[in-house]
Order: C-alpha cells, then structure tokens, then sequence
C-alpha cells in the first residue's frame, strides 16, 4: 500500500484516537509479571547488556527460574530504561506506538486481502479501538505480544506483495524477529501455508523454498529454546494435558464471546478446567468448532477455512503448552485479525451493515477508555478482577499482597483469609496471613495459620520456615520454661523444613542460631558449616560460626573467624564487638581495646 493522502489521514486518526484512549496510561504503574522482568531486573539496566539477551534466556527476569527466550523484548526494555530509568510513562509509550503500528498492518494486511480500501480501514479501526487489547497496551509485560504479532502481520504483508527477492529476506528476517519476541509467532508458518494452500492454490509448490526457510527459522528458534519448551511440555506442565486440551476447547467459544461481546473483560477471568467432552461447554464449543469446519470443507471455502486456521493457529501456541492462566486477553491479539477479516468479508457488499459498524467504532473507543481505567493501579486492577470473578482466588491474592505493600495488615488478613477460602494450597498466602496476624501481635492466631499451613502444604519447606518463625516469636515473648518449649518446636520445625530443601543455607543458619540459643552448641557447628559451605561469601555465615566456636570454647578458632568476616566487611560492627570480647577471653587486652574502639568509630555505644 503506498503512502497515500488516504493512508497519512487515517494513520493520523489512529494515533490521535489511540492517544485519546489510552494516553492515560501513560500515569500507570507498573503491574504483576512487570516487577520481576522490568522493576527488579537488573540485566535491562544498561544497553551494554543488550548482545547477552539473544545468548542468554535466564536474564528476563531477575528470577532464573522464570526464565524465556525473549530477547527483543528485554532489548526493547533496556532502551526504555535508558530513555526513562524505571519511570513508566516511556515503557508504556512503547506499548501504545506498538499497537498503533499493529493497527496500520491489520489495515494494510486487509487492504490486501479483501481488496477493498475502506474494508481495510474499517478492519483497522476496529482492531485499534477493541477493548479487548487494553490489556495488550496497558500491561508493559504484555509488550511481547503486541511486538510478535506486529512481526507476524509484516511477515504476512511482505508475502502476500507483488516483488520478490528482498521482499522473501524481509519477510523471514520479520518472522525471526516476531519469535525473538514471543513464541506465538510461530503461528506464521502454518497461516503462510494455509494462505498458498487455499487462497493461492498451488502458490505453495512454486514457494516450498520460502517455506522450508521459514521452517528453518523456526527449528533454530526450537533448538535454542528447547530446554524452556521440554521444562513446560514435559517436565512440569502445571496440569495434566487431558484438562488442557478440554479447557482449550471449551475457550475457543468463549474467546469467540469476548470478540463479540467485550463484557466482563478481567485480568484473570472466572473460567473453570475441563477434563473431558462430558463437560457440558467443552461438547458445546468442540460441536460448534467441527460444524464450522465441516460447512467449510463441505461448501469448499478455502476463504473461511484460511482464516479458521489463522484464528486456531494464533491460539495454539497458549493452548497447547499448559499455562498458569487458563484463558487471557491479550492470547486474542493476533486471532482478533482473522476475526475482523471474516467480518470484512461478510459485509463486503452490504453497504448498510459497513455503516452500522462504522457507529460501532466509537462504542467500542469509550469501552476501551473505560477498561483502561481499571489498570490504573494494582487496587483497582485486582478488585476488579475479584468483583467480576468472586470465584478466584488469585485477585483476592494479588489484593492481599498489595495491601500488605501499604501495610494495612486488617486488609492483608482480609484477602487472605478469603483466598485461602477459594485456594487452600496456596503457601505465600498463608505465609502473609500469618504474618499479618503476627504484626498485630495475634500470636495464637499466628501460630493457627502457620499450623494449619504445615497439615495442608506439608510438602512445602516455605510452612515449616513460616511454623519456626513464628515459634521464635513465641519463644521470646514466653517466660523461661515456655521459651525453651517454643525454642525447641521452631528447631524442630526447622528441620523439617531441611527434610525439603537441604541445600538452603539460611535454614541451616537459622537452625544452627536456634541450637545455640537452646543452649545445645554442638549440635548447631555441623549446619553453620554447611551455611558456609553452600555460601562462603556471606559474612552473616561466618559470623555465626565463629559464635558457635566461641560458645564451645574454641577461641582461636572463633578469633580465625572473626578476622574473615571482617577482611570481607570491615564495617561489620558486631564481628568487632565478638572479636573483642573473644580476645578479652584470651588475655590479649590491647588488641581487644582496639576492636571495641573500631566498633565505637563506627556508630556503636554500650548499653547503659
């Protein structure tokens, strides 16, 4: 499509519309995944960084355990951060200009489908202004969406052009990109191949070249993120594939919904697991599903066939690998535009039912401005989400961790408690409950919530931790003969937590302190060595070895320690006060006199 009058006048709209709608983010915090891949990510603090993302997966997020191959979009991130530090409004700029380019190749891509201009507008518009992408442009986390489908779309555009050549080039290098951003740009190779199959018959064995270079890509891109796919595939999928099969059956229906009727549109929608066709939605969605298909290949439209495959291909990706959520919004970004094709399509000749959706374009702007407000903070965004979904369990958990952010314990218990309610193997949920709990000084109701934890998540190392904790709470609270009952139950608790999670150095620190503490000194030297064997670097680590030494009356030993603590932090100002009283212990006054004076330089006084 060349640059046309048509084309800058309608290109204009758009971002003025986009800005109109969604300009209100710009004031938006960041949200859920954005902490721990933007916030707390410290590889997108600097551009020099920017090579290591295409080599290294673990660095999307400052949690390796979350890790994905998505290096464009860390990159892209890096550039917001140089641009405005952790400040949002650059990042969800971003977002917006990415969904205003997205917009323009729907049209552009339309334009060359239906080979109609206006039909091509209007499918743009539509996409632009659909509320169910709010969650695409007000969700910076959501950015690998928006940035694999544009790909994708540009990919489709160079394809589908007259010239050749560099046309091909671009045209891989985009779906390159488009996987770089997220692996739902894998739907562009069976969308390519359902285009020459159908609406190009034939097209595909004169290009089996182009397509085998496409596949290529995509093997690459498997290979290099194999171990991501098998640890979700195969190793821990987070449910059985039978439910996920079932589920994603019964979502495509109610996908289909969403696009029809944008109502009800959540962060975390209340939708419920299938495990089988005897769910009464499954059977309904898989009939449905094999109808369309079947008056497809019976009336042989390769037209509504092409773009039946665009929208299940566009959704395969999240509904083949099992995922934490079970159905999202922004999933429906890329399938939207076969949606809006097939509508397209539909009104091709009707004058009168182009003009009606035409009045639905400004509907659908005010509904997508009013989604939009609910991103506008974490309360808003979660409450939300617990009134439209009172079944969940996660919005009333987001909303508890949040007003434990604002450290409104009665808030934080209340959310808790009717998480618990909904989910009850939740452990970070008890942990801050009780924790709440303890904060205002409820230390039965405490110690109930961290019991209760142990007999619902025995298996979990995070209730026996949350259990010893507590029973330390106790302990120092209790006179002398409850204190050493409550001292021996958080050891005990500790240990079992060890049982779990063998190789967690604070446990074998924390346990080792509680023996001291019960008076029980050879018991505790065993796991302060391990602490330091697992983490020879920390001071804390040495520092409690050397007052296990000192309690078992090895002062040279304990002496041995101190100094190493304190070649790797000088300023440690306890290491100085032990060391001291260490050397008092061994005659050697002045050198005791000097590490009491080096405590007092730093800060430190004595008790009255």
């Amino acid at each position: 499509m060349r640059w046309s009058p048509d084309l800058r006048t309608h290109c204009i709209g758009l971002a003025v519309v986009l800005m109109a709608i969604y300009g209100q983010s710009l004031s938006f915090p960041f949200q859920f995944d954005d902490g721990h891949s933007i916030v707390q990510n410290p590889h997108v603090r600097s551009l020099a960084n920017v090579p290591s993302f295409f080599l290294d997966a673990s660095m999307f997020s400052v949690d390796a355990s979350l890790t994905m191959y998505r290096p464009l979009v860390l990159t892209s991130y890096a550039f917001n951060y140089a641009v405005s530090g952790q400040d949002p409004w650059s990042y969800h700029l971003a977002n917006m200009v990415l969904h205003f380019l997205t917009s323009v190749a729907v049209g552009v891509l339309a334009r060359m489908l239906l080979g109609s201009a206006s039909l091509a507008w209007l499918a743009a518009w539509l996409f632009a202004v659909h509320p169910i992408h709010s969650e695409t442009v007000c969700y910076v986390s959501s950015r690998s969406e928006s940035l694999a489908a544009l790909a994708v779309l540009v990919a489709m555009c160079l394809h589908l052009g007259e010239r050749r050549g560099w046309s091909d080039t671009l045209g891989v290098v985009s779906f390159a990109a488009g996987l770089m951003a997220k692996s739902s740009a894998i739907a562009l190779l069976p969308l390519l191949l359902a285009h020459d199959l159908l609406i190009k018959r034939g097209d595909w064995r004169r290009r089996w070249r182009l397509h085998a270079a496409y596949a290529g890509v995509a093997i690459l891109y498997v290979m290099q993120s194999r171990a991501i796919i098998v640890e979700a595939t195969l190793s821990t999928p987070v449910r059985s594939y039978s439910e996920q099969w079932w589920t994603q059956v019964k979502a495509l229906a109610y996908y289909v919904q969403l696009l029809v009727v944008p109502r009800g549109l959540s962060v975390d929608h209340q939708f419920l697991i299938s495990d089988s066709l005897i769910d009464p939605y499954a059977a309904m969605s898989t009939a449905l599903v094999l109808s369309l298909a079947g008056i497809a290949i019976v009336t042989r439209n390769g037209w509504a066939l092409f773009l039946g495959a665009w929208f299940l291909a566009a959704l395969a990706p999240a509904s083949l690998v099992p995922l934490n959520v079970l159905v999202n919004e922004h999933r429906l970004y890329l399938a939207a535009a076969a949606a809006l094709f097939g509508i397209g399509s539909l009104v091709r000749s009707d004058v009168r039912a182009r003009r009606g959706l035409l009045w639905i374009i400004p509907i659908l702007a005010v509904l997508a401005s009013q989604r939009g407000e609910a991103w506008a903070s974490a309360q808003s965004l979660w409450q939300d989400a617990a009134t439209k979904g009172p079944g969940m369990a996660r919005p009333l958990i987001m909303l508890g961790f949040e007003a434990e952010r604002r450290g409104d314990r009665a808030a934080t218990i209340r959310a808790m408690s009717a998480a618990l309610q909904r989910d009850s193997t939740f452990v970070p949920a008890y942990v801050s409950l009780s924790n709440a709990h303890l904060d205002l000084g409820q230390i039965e109701r405490a110690s109930q919530v961290a019991q209760t934890a142990t007999r619902v998540r025995a298996d979990s190392a995070r209730t026996w931790i949350q259990l010893a904790q507590v029973e330390n709470v106790i302990a120092l609270r209790a006179r002398d003969g409850l204190r050493k009952r409550a001292f021996e139950a958080s050891a005990k608790a500790y240990l079992r937590a060890l049982e779990l999670s063998p190789e967690d150095a604070d446990l074998h620190d924390n346990l080792g302190n509680t023996y001291q503490t019960l008076g029980r000194p050879a018991e505790a030297v065993a796991h302060h060595e391990r602490a330091i064997a697992l983490k020879p670097d920390r001071v804390e680590s040495r520092l409690n070895y050397g007052n296990v030494l000192l309690m078992l009356g090895q002062l040279e030993d304990a002496v041995e320690q101190y100094r190493r603590v304190l070649a790797q932090d000088p300023e440690y100002v306890r290491a100085w006060l032990n060391l001291s009283l260490t050397l008092q212990r061994l005659g050697q006054d002045e050198e005791a006199a000097q590490a009491i004076a080096r405590a007092r330089g730093l800060g430190w006084e004595p008790t009255p």
